[in-house]
């Protein structure tokens, strides 16, 4: 099953107009995202409508492409966020990490989720989501998948519960895409991929999920996601029990090639 995520009409039209003026002026990508910080990766996903650039990027853009006001004048349309709540600043940063480690106890992570995957997960919100808003977040979703193979390459860490990966979200045939989808990245050389068995008998992830990011200036950030939405760490002493208890919940899990091995033989009983 493959599902053609839709992007906000906005930030289509957005991301139209910035690659024609870009290509008018004969510029490359790596040249728009040098002059304006970000990483052509980054400026790739503005022009395709999945990502949505901040007010100040929007600002330095119209300068440099000698837009005469014409990309300033979106910011208002564009501000209806791909995201929700302060998931939105999340993304923003996670475009800009050096490293990410998350433990994700009920579902595959983002990151790593297939397009049909996405869909299922995002269908099964409550309450339901139309159609078009369905397929909006998934393409937002899909997105951010630009990070696993971004130059320069941050290092990222998926500690991930077996029962989320025995969860048949979508149906079985969904399911075995996204396992072997999961292997294929676990054997990319920036990405560390472990299972937390079921019949563990010590388990140090039972408060929750969560992330770990160390930014491009070197700040370490703490990202809780709950039912209510997500949330920053802000205590440092907080924060670092946290962080004590991810790298304990790694040495709990599987080692990488136990947790391919593992992965497989899921997907070889679907």
């Amino acid at each position: 099953m493959q599902v053609d995520g839709q992007a906000n009409p906005a930030t289509q039209i957005f991301g139209t107009q910035l690659r024609y003026l870009r290509e008018q002026l004969g510029m490359a990508v790596s040249q728009v995202g040098d002059a304006v910080g970000n990483s052509p990766h980054t400026v790739n996903s503005w022009e395709r409508g999945v990502r949505v650039p901040n007010p100040d990027a929007i600002r330095m853009l119209d300068e440099l492409l000698q837009a005469n006001g014409a990309l300033i004048a979106a910011i208002e349309p564009l501000s209806s966020p791909l995201f929700p709540g302060k998931f939105r600043e999340y993304a923003e940063l996670e475009t800009k990490v050096v490293s990410l480690y998350s433990y994700n106890p009920l579902a595959v992570p983002g990151l790593l989720q297939t397009e049909a995957y996405a869909h299922a997960a995002i269908s099964a919100s409550v309450p339901p989501l139309d159609d078009e808003e369905v397929n909006r977040l998934v393409a937002a979703r899909i997105g951010r998948q630009e990070l696993l193979t971004r130059k320069p390459q941050p290092v990222l860490g998926f500690v991930i519960e077996e029962a989320a990966l025995r969860r048949p979200l979508g149906g079985k045939p969904i399911l075995c895409e996204q396992l072997k989808r999961i292997v294929e990245c676990a054997y990319m050389r920036n990405i560390t991929i472990q299972v937390m068995p079921m019949d563990i008998d010590e388990h140090s992830g039972l408060e929750g999920p969560m992330i770990l990011i160390r930014t491009h200036k070197g700040r370490d950030l703490v990202y809780i996601e709950g039912q209510a939405g997500g949330s920053w760490v802000s205590d440092p002493e907080q924060a670092a029990v946290i962080a004590q208890r991810h790298g304990r919940i790694q040495t709990q899990a599987l080692r990488a090639a136990e947790s391919i091995t593992l992965i497989e033989q899921i997907a070889g009983d679907l």
